[in-house]
């Protein structure tokens, strides 16, 4: 008996006793709802700094597209600009006008001259139809509109060369109909007419010369020594998303008829609306 209780004694010491018991678990409720919150928060700041980035980073976009697109503009528009004024030595001649066209915006209108301006030798006051213009010459003459006999070439049997010749030979390469303004410089607007030929009129001792023209209705009056120009007019304006280009426009654009507007063949058959770049806006 007493052999047993030893051996009994023996296995209490080598395994021993657990006075406590080791507890074994997870977070309380308080716990977990602390760090759910914590976590919220983290990834609430997270988003919204990511989402900052995203905006910026979008703006940033946009500010580098729209320069692109303003540069383009510009570098097209500004050799036009660097070329307004040529040939035309009228100092009140509107060589560039910027023209209101309502909610759609503005147009920047770029005339360049081709030709040697002639000088007018009639007066039409506002609101007379024109059909044709006599213009003066360079050369001494009976008056400044004529051209003297004595003035004949005795080798070519012709007049010398004048800005009407000048003007022929344009037209004639140009297929018959070129473009035009009379300069006012009273009123420093830039009335616009189709020029189609020309025409003689003899004198004893003189001849005129002048041009023709599809008629056209003065807007402001033409005075005695008022210029004529053949130019190019450009006329510049944003359509939508593209920027447009409405050349030879002799119906001058409005609120009601504006540059974006396809030119109409038989009131306006030297206009032609061309897209000059596109997404630009």
């Amino acid at each position: 008996m007493k052999k047993n209780n030893r051996k009994l004694c023996l296995l209490s010491n080598t395994f021993g006793t657990s006075k406590s018991v080791e507890r074994f678990g997870g977070f309380s409720l308080i716990e977990l709802v602390v760090s759910i919150t914590i976590s919220s928060i983290v990834v609430a700041l997270a988003s919204q700094a990511l989402i900052r980035t995203q905006v910026s980073f979008t703006k940033d976009q946009k500010i580098i597209e729209n320069g692109q697109r303003i540069s383009s503009i510009l570098e097209i528009i500004g050799r036009e600009i660097r070329q307004a004024g040529e040939l035309i030595v009228d100092s009140g001649f509107p060589t560039i006008q910027v023209k209101s066209q309502g909610t759609k915006g503005s147009s920047i209108i770029i005339y360049r001259a081709i030709g040697s301006p002639i000088s007018m030798c009639t007066a039409f006051p506002t609101g007379t139809a024109v059909t044709e213009l006599s213009f003066a010459i360079d050369t001494p003459s009976p008056s400044p509109c004529q051209i003297k006999a004595s003035a004949i070439s005795p080798l070519t049997n012709k007049f010398p060369p004048t800005q009407r010749e000048d003007w022929l030979d344009k037209r004639v390469a140009g297929g018959g109909t070129l473009f035009g303004v009379v300069n006012s410089n009273t009123s420093k607007t830039a009335q616009p007419f189709l020029y189609t030929g020309e025409t003689s009129t003899s004198g004893t001792n003189s001849m005129i010369l002048s041009i023709n023209m599809t008629s056209f209705t003065t807007t402001s009056a033409i005075n005695f020594g008022d210029s004529a120009y053949l130019v190019v007019k450009k006329e510049y304006m944003i359509c939508g998303n593209d920027l447009k280009v409405r050349i030879n426009s002799k119906v001058e654009s409005t609120t009601n008829t504006p540059a974006c507007d396809t030119p109409n063949a038989v009131a306006d058959p030297t206009a032609v609306l061309d897209t000059v770049a596109t997404n630009v806006a």
